[in-house]
Order: structure tokens, then C-alpha cells, then sequence
């Protein structure tokens, strides 16, 4: 589809769709893992890794398109998110997992009865 689009230049090597392809499954984990961070007010941390993450990730790039072209940039991406931010997100991510599972004695549901409730004032 590609090559009848953009002719045989732009068509990417199979290594290159492979390194994209597990960019895209990354990506999407590290999305959840970031939606759940937000939701739970986590997200200090997470933005400082990020940062670094990106400077690790052109520092990485650079060095690796000149040595195996355009893969090197996917190829950096993936390696610094993984050692960057995927460990330690999915750590903190885990924690707050731990933290949120109910203990001993909030697995008994109590029923309230109407006499129970206060009254609202008006």
C-alpha cells in the first residue's frame, strides 16, 4: 500500500514495522498506566521520568540513526522508555494497585437504614 502511495522510497523495512509495531503496544500500556496515575493524583513522578525519558531518547536517537538509520530513532525511543519509564511507572502503578485493595475490614458492606441518614437542612 505504501509503495503504490509514496513509491519504493518510502516503504519501511520489515525491522522497522517490527520496532514500531512494539512501540505501539508500549505506548498503549504505558497510556493506561498514565490515565490511571491521573485519575489517582500521581502524576509528579511520572512527569519527571518523562522528562528524562525524552532527553535519554534523543540522546539515544542521535546516536543511533547514524549508525542504522531511521530505525535508530524507534529503536531509541523504545530503549530509553523502557529503562526510563516503564519500570518505574509500573512500580508506582502497582503500588497504588496494593494501596486501593480493600483490607479485612472493608469487605463487610453495612446497611443503612433511612433512620440512619442525617437530614438535610435547607
Amino acid at each position: 500500500m505504501v509503495r503504490w502511495w509514496a513509491g519504493d522510497a518510502a516503504v519501511p523495512s520489515t525491522m522497522l514495522l517490527a520496532a514500531m509495531a512494539t512501540w505501539a503496544v508500549i505506548s498503549g500500556c504505558m497510556t493506561a498506566e498514565s490515565c490511571l496515575l491521573a485519575a489517582v493524583g500521581r502524576t509528579c513522578v511520572q512527569g519527571l521520568l518523562s522528562v528524562i525519558a525524552a532527553a535519554v531518547n534523543l540522546a539515544i536517537s542521535i546516536v543511533l540513526v547514524q549508525r542504522i538509520g531511521a530505525v535508530g530513532v524507534i529503536t531509541g525511543t523504545i530503549l530509553s522508555y523502557l529503562f526510563v519509564l516503564v519500570v518505574p511507572q509500573s512500580l508506582i502503578v502497582t503500588n497504588v494497585l496494593r494501596e486501593s485493595q480493600p483490607g479485612p475490614l472493608m469487605t463487610k458492606q453495612r446497611s443503612v437504614t433511612a433512620s440512619q441518614v442525617p437530614a438535610v437542612s435547607q
